[in-house]
């Protein structure tokens, strides 16, 4: 996911973008990222601000603003084994700026594909007394955002369209495929100690209908629970289940159905603090409607590439990738604490 943040300053005319994203895709290789990330204030990084910046877009009517390259920041804490481990993605920080920006005309961000911007895109504006957040993918345009305090009213409130319920349908979609490596594993989980379609469908429905409440409640900020003690327990949960099926545990399935529900309200929480990022102030039930099936229709089609194999080569595949996903999460586990 590639985060920016565009700020607005009517009184002097200046515009700076704050990005925060992913540049392992634009250097190849990790080794490469690290070492470019650890001495990011080189002069021979030049050319690649330069690319960023001219792919992106930055419009008031017909006229462009050119960006120029302000600072940049190393991923902190510099961590140089997150560069090779694939359920983390270290973000730089980069700064742009734009002089010429005209306080009295609409504003409006496209992120060409002439860089590699790592998809979801979530968009913020903000000139300190309106906001417009959005979840962007490559070549797709910003609402414009009138960056004067009367007409900015009008122009956040305006209503969504189909394209922003795409766009936040995407994001759900983004947040399983490929960004949620926890929640498919503890969908892994499920699916291993199943011997049926009819369990299989009984876990799914259980584990869908949990995080689709929880997710509900938590994305209007009825329930707010600190991302730091969800993420270790959503962990934790999938350690407990794959030991589950690591004993093959079937005698009590009829039980996983409301403990499984139970662990669905607990990641729903974690979709909730994506959610929450877009700070949708119009239409907020069809977003949030958009974003859950964007969620299931990744789930979905996990279980069905999933079950297949699983139905196929569980006797040999079972017992391997139970040990796995119950030691994966336990060296996952000290980087969020």
């Amino acid at each position: 996911m590639t985060e920016a943040r565009l700020e607005l300053d009517g009184a002097t005319g200046a515009a700076a973008l704050a990005l925060h994203i992913d540049l392992l895709r634009t250097l190849d290789t990790p080794a490469a990222y690290r070492a470019f990330a650890q001495d990011i204030d080189q002069a021979s990084h030049a050319a690649i601000w330069a690319k960023m910046a001219g792919a992106i877009r930055l419009r008031q009517g017909d006229q462009r603003l050119l960006l120029a390259f302000a600072s940049a920041r190393r991923p902190e804490p510099f961590d140089p084994g997150a560069f090779e481990d694939p359920f983390q993605w270290p973000r730089v920080r980069v700064t742009f700026i734009a002089a010429s920006y005209n306080p009295d005309l609409p504003i409006q961000l496209t992120f060409a594909r002439d860089f590699v911007f790592e998809e979801p895109i979530a968009l913020t504006i903000d000139n300190g007394t309106e906001r417009l957040s959005r979840w962007l993918v490559t070549d797709q345009p910003s609402p414009p955002f009138a960056a004067t305090a009367t007409a900015g009213a009008s122009t956040v409130s305006k209503p969504a369209g189909a394209q922003d319920y795409l766009s936040t349908l995407r994001a759900g979609f983004s947040h399983i495929l490929p960004g949620g490596f926890d929640h498919l594993m503890f969908v892994l989980t499920m699916l291993l100690l199943c011997r049926s379609l009819a369990q299989t469908a009984m876990l799914v429905t259980a584990f869908t209908i949990g995080h689709s409440l929880s997710l509900a409640v938590a994305g209007f900020r009825l329930v707010s629970v600190p991302a730091t003690i969800v993420e270790p327990l959503i962990l934790l949960s999938i350690c407990v289940y794959a030991l589950l099926a690591l004993r093959d545990a079937q005698g009590t399935f009829a039980h996983h159905y409301l403990a499984v529900s139970g662990v669905g309200l607990l990641h729903g929480l974690g979709f909730a603090a994506a959610f929450t990022k877009l700070a949708w102030t119009e239409a907020p039930v069809p977003h949030l409607v958009s974003f859950n099936l964007g969620i299931e229709i990744a789930q979905l089609l996990f279980v069905f590439a999933a079950y297949p194999l699983l139905a196929r080569y569980g006797p040999y595949l079972r017992k391997p990738l139970a040990g796995v996903l119950t030691v994966l999460p336990l060296l996952w586990l000290p980087s969020l604490l």
